[in-house]
């Protein structure tokens, strides 16, 4: 986990106060959360916010704590975690490991958080208009999206 150990980010501890301290998690749900944010935190690698030297995994993590804000389940905070691996970390082929790994719930709502999959990305506008219609009829898959906005928009206050 080069990108954790690089931020001095203990995965047991954060996985524990962010989830522990925003909802009633059982401890199987609490693995399997655990797992995904190993995971999210191993694709990811060394990424950081855009113009920032902060962590991507940072996003992530405020992202699924907004999610069990508004009270996201399992299966919703784990895709919470891994909603920006499709269009960042592979594509298709990332999209079936996520299957594979998180079940089928877990890989539709991701599927539904993602801009695109192709791999060189389309132009930013041509996504992003895309990924508007996408979810006018994709209602009730975009909490996620709705988490990384908030997330995004309070990394980006001055302190």
């Amino acid at each position: 986990m080069p990108c954790a150990a690089a931020a001095g980010i203990d995965l047991r501890l954060t996985i524990r106060s962010v989830f522990l301290g925003k909802t009633k998690i059982e401890r199987a749900t609490l693995a399997s959360v655990e797992k995904a944010l190993i995971y999210a935190t191993r694709i990811h690698g060394g990424q950081l916010r855009k113009k920032t030297r902060i962590p991507y995994i940072g996003h992530l993590l405020g992202v699924t704590a907004i999610a069990l804000e508004y009270g996201a389940n399992e299966t919703e905070a784990i895709a919470a975690l891994l909603h920006d691996a499709v269009e960042d970390c592979g594509g298709a082929k990332r999209l079936r490991d996520i299957e594979g790994k998180f079940g089928k719930k877990v890989a539709r709502i991701v599927a539904g958080c993602t801009d695109t999959d192709q791999i060189p990305k389309p132009p930013w506008r041509e996504r992003k208009e895309a990924y508007i219609a996408h979810l006018k009829e994709s209602l009730g898959v975009d909490a996620p999206r709705v988490g990384s906005r908030q997330a995004t928009q309070r990394s980006r206050r001055p302190a």
